[in-house]
């Protein structure tokens, strides 16, 4: 009855909340490999909360199974605290701490693989801290970064707990953290808060930290309330009634019948009320930190009703200093803002150039019928599938029925010729290109194109249908393939054909496929194109497909045991096994393939792993190691001792893991057999050096068709017979017997 009062009374650690369940999230963030000190401090709070800490500090120890209440009590609260604790840990962590038996040593399984050390840490969060500045950040954030590092800072700092001290030292202390925080947070801070910062540090004493930080924070909501009002002062248009005040100057100064205001300053170098030439920001310099305000015009008012609108005025200096005819310079646009007097005088004076020459164009084109100008459209399309054709000759004409003038590019096909002026083509790019010359082209004796532009910049001949059909009475008709020139008597003078699309072109629209599936598409949807020609190459192919030359297949076996080994390390892993393994190193005979692997719990331990092997083939074989072949790891050049041994060293190429395939695939092959054993027996992942002594075990022992279907096993102890009933599956329930001396009779 005690035991389930206990059990039921609220403040017990054993009581179970209807809401504690094992879905619970305790945290919002999930631990992962850098966030350990700030979870552990969360997971504790929300654990004390709960009254569940006792499960994780050990202080709550598993009761006697004779206490059989409590004992199932216990039993409960440790598996909610375990799910708990797994629901508040990233996926790749759970696995590893998945077969812990109490949330105590889950606890410490974490703390001894993510807590680190006080040094390396207090080193991170000084250098955090002495880089941290305010920057972009608001006020809030940049101190909420700066709490977040002096809190898990003091956690590393020892403190007195006793309560007795009477000396007034901790005080002393306490008052020396605040100044160093304040300095800190000032220290930080952006330049625009430069005289909010001198006063605080005027102040003595000097307030608390976060005295500092309201004061900070007050005056830049003060500046975002301030900018934020002129911002909108500025976008409102104003207007002056000239009947409310009838204003005169005199001598630069101003009279009104309103109430009177103070004089305002006048600038003789930019002719601006509102200062004087000494202290003239454009003649002078502008200060650090300047942004510009909005300022009104400064002539004087007319006694009509005139609307204005406030502009901000650009810190670029428009005018020379005798200037006063033209307003500052207003712009928007960044890239104007930041441009200097002389580039925007380049700018204006290129701008000028190109409207005068327009000008003068449009002048010559209002002569009358002497400017001429040709625009060519819906012609950009043909021209590229006749420049991709292969069987496009350059003699060939093109008919266009949005050319607007006949166009000949070859100076030979002309009959006639004769200068002309003011003669332009408009190309479909929109760019203009001039014509000097004109004349008629004699295609056939029934057929004579009249009026046709010399351009021998462009790549085509043209035909025009609306020049062709302007002054002749001629007909064209057009069909799928062809087309057909008819006099007015309907007799044939011309005619024409569509040119197939190109194996060429279709082969780049395909994505450069190879030519026997362009075949195929070709016959399966019937698609227009011609043969290609067989001397036809595509010179992209071989840039987008190239690829690495195969390695040639080794074909080389040594004849005899210990002639050549095969050596490589494998890892780091990021489990550590159940004994601390994180690597291991392996040897692999090249006559017999046989597998010898050293687990190995840093990289340092192949220079004691690699000559023990040595010692083990020459004792148990008699026989000597000739050569050695491995990657260029610094760890594995033994140079010393293979001098001494007479051994050669081998070294494939750097990044060429192919010239030491033997034992690459070797590696492949025991991982492929390891993950079998590892996901077969449902073990934990700690187990996994387990799985790979295992499966060398049973590759050594496994037929090989390299081998003559013989085993690595058979080959090294010829004439031995391995038992194969001996073997069990791995993972399978065992039942150790007990020592003679530790059996008892019952």
């Amino acid at each position: 009855m005690a035991a389930n009062r206990r059990v039921d009374d609220v403040s017990s650690p054993f009581y179970l909340h209807p809401s504690d369940g094992p879905g619970l999230v305790l945290v919002s963030q999930l631990l992962s490999e850098d966030n350990f000190a700030s979870w552990s401090r969360a997971m504790q709070i929300s654990l004390t909360v709960k009254n569940k800490l006792g499960f994780i500090n050990g202080t709550i120890t598993e009761p006697s199974r004779d206490e059989a209440v409590l004992h199932n009590a216990w039993v409960r609260n440790n598996s909610i605290v375990i799910s708990w604790i797994l629901n508040a840990v990233s996926k790749d962590i759970q696995a590893s701490i998945m077969y812990s038996d109490s949330a105590h040593e889950m606890w410490k399984d974490l703390n001894t693989r993510f807590s680190q050390t006080n040094g390396p840490r207090i080193f991170q969060l000084r250098r955090e801290l002495s880089n941290l500045t305010q920057d972009t950040q608001s006020v809030n954030v940049y101190f909420t970064k700066l709490k977040a590092i002096w809190d898990e800072l003091s956690n590393f700092r020892p403190s007195c707990t006793c309560g007795a001290c009477t000396c007034g030292g901790v005080q002393k202390l306490n008052e020396h953290y605040n100044l160093e925080h304040v300095m800190a947070f000032l220290m930080g801070l952006n330049e625009s808060l430069t005289s909010t910062r001198g006063q605080i540090l005027l102040m003595d004493p000097l307030p608390p930290i976060n005295k500092v930080f309201a004061l900070v924070s007050q005056e830049e909501r003060q500046r975002s309330i301030h900018s934020s009002h002129n911002e909108v002062q500025n976008s409102l248009a104003f207007s002056i009634r000239g009947d409310q005040s009838v204003q005169r100057s005199v001598h630069n100064q101003v009279y009104t019948s309103a109430p009177k205001r103070k004089e305002r300053g006048f600038c003789t170098h930019c002719n601006i009320y509102g200062h004087t030439i000494d202290k003239c920001y454009k003649l002078h310099g502008y200060p650090p930190g300047y942004k510009a305000k909005p300022r009104y015009s400064s002539l004087p008012q007319s006694r009509f009703s005139v609307n204005q609108v406030a502009a901000m005025e650009s810190p670029l200096d428009y005018a020379t200093s005798g200037s006063t005819s033209q307003p500052p310079f207003v712009s928007s646009d960044p890239v104007l803002a930041n441009m200097s007097a002389a580039q925007c005088q380049q700018l204006m004076a290129y701008f000028s150039n190109q409207m005068a020459a327009k000008k003068q164009v449009s002048t010559q084109q209002s002569h009358g019928d002497e400017a001429e100008v040709a625009h060519i459209s819906c012609v950009s399309g043909i021209c590229l599938a006749a420049s991709l054709h292969e069987s496009f000759q350059p003699h060939y004409w093109i008919i266009d029925s949005g050319a607007s003038r006949h166009i000949c590019n070859d100076k030979t096909l002309f009959s006639s010729l004769h200068k002309v002026n003011f003669a332009r083509v408009i190309l479909p790019d929109c760019s203009l290109v001039v014509v000097e010359y004109m004349g008629d082209v004699c295609l056939s004796d029934d057929l004579i194109l009249k009026n046709v532009f010399y351009v021998p910049s462009f790549k085509f001949n043209l035909i025009s249908v609306s020049a062709l059909l302007d002054r002749l009475p001629h007909t064209v008709i057009f069909d799928s393939t062809s087309f057909l020139i008819q006099d007015k008597f309907l007799k044939k003078i011309g005619k024409g054909s569509k040119i197939d699309v190109s194996a060429t072109v279709w082969h780049n629209r395909l994505g450069h496929i190879p030519q026997l599936k362009l075949d195929i598409l070709s016959t399966k949807f019937s698609l227009a194109m011609d043969k290609p020609k067989n001397n036809s190459c595509c010179y992209i192919c071989p840039m987008a497909k190239q690829k690495r030359l195969k390695f040639p297949i080794s074909s080389t076996v040594s004849s005899h045991m210990f002639d050549l080994i095969h050596c490589d390390i494998w890892g780091p892993y990021r489990v550590e096994s159940h004994n601390g393994y994180k690597y291991f190193v392996t040897l692999v005979d090249d006559y017999s393939r046989f597998t010898w692997v050293h687990l190995l719990k840093s990289k340092s331990d192949v220079l004691t792993a690699i000559p023990a092997f040595f010692h083990m083939v020459k004792t148990q074989f008699n026989c000597n190691i000739k050569m050695f072949r491995s990657d260029n790891a610094h760890e594995l050049q033994f140079t010393q001792l293979f001098s001494q041994l007479g051994v050669l060293h081998q070294f494939s190429c750097v990044y060429t893991p192919q010239q030491n395939a033997v034992v690459e695939r070797k590696h492949q092959h025991i991982l492929n057999v390891a993950r079998s054993l590892l996901f077969q027996s449902h073990m934990p992942i700690t187990f996994w050096n387990e799985c790979i002594s295992t499966a060398v075990f049973l590759i050594n022992r496994t037929p090989a068709a390299k081998l003559n279907n013989l085993s690595p096993f058979e080959l090294l102890y010829p004439g031995k017979l391995f038992d194969y009933n001996s073997l069990k599956v791995f993972g399978c329930l065992v039942f150790a017997s007990s020592l003679p001396a530790q059996r008892s009779k019952f």
